[in-house]
């Protein structure tokens, strides 16, 4: 395949964003410390923000991912599902990670995700722990 994509892109990271664009930004950059760049794209649908995340995110995208970052703006709120299903419309990786933008990648969180599809051959879907701080 030549172009936009690599051959080889394992996992789409599908974020659907509405506002709160300082979660949106801690979660790309996140990404960008916890994920292999070689094995994924990240695709952030906007569901028609008035925030800084239409102005902010396309050029922080393309800062840490590069060609494997897509920003989608949405001239309506289409919510998590309908904004999830345009992501996974656009998506190119055998995988597809769905994410919510309050959310931290931490170190080796994608290797048990991937690992439970190589261990369980018949399932469909898997998720990972997901680890919620005392506030305090």
């Amino acid at each position: 395949m030549q172009g936009k994509y690599p051959e080889n892109i394992a996992v789409s990271v599908i974020i659907p964003v509405y506002n709160n664009w300082e979660l949106t930004a801690a979660c790309l950059r996140s990404l960008a410390l916890h994920v292999p760049k070689a094995t994924f794209e990240v695709i952030v649908i906007d569901n028609c923000s008035t925030d800084e995340t239409p102005s902010q995110c396309p050029a922080l995208g393309q800062m840490l991912f590069g060609r494997l970052f897509s920003y989608l703006r949405q001239p309506v709120n289409k919510n998590f599902a309908g904004a999830s299903n345009l992501g996974a419309h656009e998506a190119r990786g055998e995988f597809l990670f769905f994410l919510n933008n309050d959310t931290l990648a931490t170190e080796h969180w994608l290797d048990p995700v991937l690992g439970a599809f190589q261990k369980y051959h018949n399932i469909a879907a898997v998720g990972p722990l997901l680890w919620y701080p005392t506030l305090g």
